[in-house]
């Protein structure tokens, strides 16, 4: 019972988020660039979440969650297929949710897949831990 009631929370966690995601693909071509050339709506995290995670030791929260999750091919659970190895290609194939959470895509250049994670962060040291992954 209680593994049950652990799923429908991770459903409901992933329906959620896939309702971000497609609100965000669905806003506005011409939204603005920022500083580091990320769009505002790739932004998805509120000033505050900003400040906490510099405060835990991060310089640039986005760009340094997105490379850390990228330098760490071994955190897919899904094996590559045909000798592929799956990996994240891009940095905007990651999208930092509020809460410490993100969503990434994945590939091994023969399927791919996408994960729910979350993170933890203190003194610039990111943990993370796959909450759902699948296969497409």
């Amino acid at each position: 019972e209680a593994q049950n009631e652990q799923l429908i929370q991770i459903d409901s966690v992933l329906t959620d988020a896939e309702r971000i995601l497609d609100a965000t693909r669905t806003q506005s071509d011409a939204s603005t660039q920022t500083a580091n050339g990320q769009s505002d709506n790739d932004i998805m995290l509120a000033r505050w979440e900003i400040r906490e995670l510099q405060a835990a030791g991060l310089h640039d929260p986005i760009q340094e969650l997105k490379d850390d999750l990228m330098s760490k091919p071994e955190i897919i659970i899904i094996d590559g297929v045909l000798g592929g190895s799956m990996r994240i290609f891009s940095p905007d194939d990651i999208t930092i949710l509020p809460g410490q959470w993100a969503f990434a895509s994945f590939e091994d250049g023969h399927i791919t897949g996408a994960m729910l994670l979350s993170f933890t962060v203190e003194n610039g040291n990111i943990t993370w831990s796959v909450l759902e992954s699948k296969q497409f």
